[in-house]
């Protein structure tokens, strides 16, 4: 069987050779350099679609190039995707400067409890997500949609100064499943936040307007957002809370819900 083999390619290898010198002979007549490349350019060609014997049938080398250069492709782009998802989520986790350190005061109902941060700052625990909020923030703007950049630079400054943010709709999710507007003071759920979609890597403003203004504020074209800020508690991962983290059935009760 190796005989066979070895005849094969030996006889295709004189007709590749012999079909170069041909078209050498051929084209050398009118440039010479044009007749060495022309046989070279034939010589390759036929290498590559030249029938290649396999169990069961005949492949090609070209056909088999090509194979090993889409794979090639293709692990190059999962590796760059893999690079800017990576990347995409250590932005994420810059939101927050670490964990914030709490002491608890009191219990609430549900999953909260009161506590005070080291600046002396009394903020509202999630025991259930991790996450511990700010008491309302007033963000007064023509256009809530066009605001995120506002809202985040409002959290951004909250005390103790880099360890709160705007939070993300996952977050605002959070807030709502401990029922938050109906166990802590004020009664006011965060109005402003946005949608982190990981798979393309966008961020997305999200808005709950209030349900009526004022006369004011309707003439003058002003809306006022109450925003809750968010901190990282010990227990909360370092990203804060994604669409991910979340089951779509409780994603899709939450939406409905608002």
């Amino acid at each position: 069987m190796n005989t066979i083999f070895i005849v094969f390619y030996l006889v295709a290898l004189l007709i590749i050779l012999a079909c170069g010198v041909l078209v050498y002979r051929w084209v050398r007549r009118r440039h010479p350099l044009l007749g060495v490349l022309a046989g070279l350019f034939c010589s390759a060609l036929l290498v590559v679609i030249w029938p290649i014997p396999i169990h069961g049938g005949f492949t090609f080398l070209g056909a088999t190039m090509y194979d090993e250069l889409v794979d090639l492709w293709q692990r190059v782009e999962e590796k760059s995707v893999a690079r800017k998802d990576q990347h995409f989520l250590q932005e994420l986790e810059a939101r927050f400067a670490g964990a914030i350190q709490y002491e608890r005061v009191a219990a609430l109902a549900g999953d909260w409890s009161t506590v005070t941060l080291p600046s002396g700052t009394v903020a509202w625990l999630d025991n259930h997500s991790g996450l511990i909020w700010s008491e309302p923030q007033m963000l007064t703007t023509d256009n809530p949609l066009g605001a995120l950049e506002a809202g985040k630079a409002l959290c951004l400054e909250y005390k103790p100064v880099g360890y709160w943010a705007l939070p993300t709709e996952a977050e605002r999710y959070q807030f709502w499943r401990a029922a938050g507007q109906q166990h802590l003071p004020h009664k006011v759920a965060p109005a402003m936040g946005y949608i982190v979609d990981g798979d393309m890597r966008m961020v997305l403003p999200s808005v709950s307007l209030p349900p009526s203004r004022s006369a004011n504020n309707s003439k003058s074209g002003m809306t006022q957002l109450a925003l809750r800020c968010v901190a990282r508690g010990p227990a909360a991962p370092a990203r804060g809370y994604l669409r991910s983290d979340i089951a779509l059935t409780e994603w899709n009760r939450y939406q409905l819900a608002k």
